[in-house]
């Protein structure tokens, strides 16, 4: 990740977004609803909570924004469509 650009970074209430110069998003801290859009059985993945991780599901679209809430986090791409994931549960909103 040297050669890229941090262009945003976004932090919820446990969990933190970072959007790289070329649209691919990181996560990484607390995802007890989800909000950091990991795949758990991907070899890519790595353990630590507070190592960024790619969000895989975004991969192939070019990321122009993030956001994180406390239980959710979303992204827009370049052509205006809105990614949503976290949540969960009957308690809280569902991303």
């Amino acid at each position: 990740m040297t050669d890229k650009q941090v262009k945003k970074v976004s932090c919820g209430e446990f969990h933190s977004l970072c959007l790289l110069s070329d649209g691919s998003v990181h996560s990484w801290g607390g995802s007890l609803h989800k909000q950091l859009g990991k795949r758990e059985n991907s070899p890519l993945i790595n353990r630590n909570p507070n190592t960024p991780n790619l969000i895989e599901g975004l991969l192939g679209k070019h990321i122009i924004d993030i956001d994180c809430g406390d239980h959710h986090s979303m992204a827009l791409d370049g052509s205006g469509k809105v990614y949503s994931w976290g949540g969960g549960g009957t308690k809280f909103n569902k991303g």
